[in-house]
């Protein structure tokens, strides 16, 4: 299964909505939406992974790269919705440990406060 990716922007974040399989194949169209994102000013971005099946190291080293990113420009990473077996992964990798997690949308975007 291929990746989708869709953006929409919220007040408080662009929300990058994830569908499918992120490999080595996919993560160009990944990249190219974060890179919107940013090109609009828009540096609080979050990750809905809720309907992300499968994540491998290129995905993993593109989420990392965009964690550096939004910082450098003074704004934070949120991912939301992830799965039992993605999950499983961030555990492994500690990447749950820097990058803040949430269950669902509502709560990643209700983390970034009054903006």
């Amino acid at each position: 299964m291929a990746l989708e990716v869709r953006a929409e922007a919220q007040d408080k974040a662009s929300i990058i909505h994830l569908k499918g399989e992120m490999d080595s194949a996919a993560v160009g169209a990944y990249e190219n939406e974060v890179k919107s994102a940013m090109e609009s000013g828009r540096y609080n971005l979050v990750l809905d992974m809720a309907e992300l099946i499968y994540l491998d190291s290129s995905g993993l080293s593109s989420i990392i790269r965009t964690l550096r990113i939004t910082s450098k420009y003074g704004g934070s990473l949120k991912i939301a919705g992830v799965n039992q077996a993605i999950k499983k992964i961030f555990d492994i990798t500690r990447l749950g440990e820097i990058i803040d997690t949430h269950p669902n949308l509502e709560s990643a975007l209700g983390s970034f406060g009054n903006m």
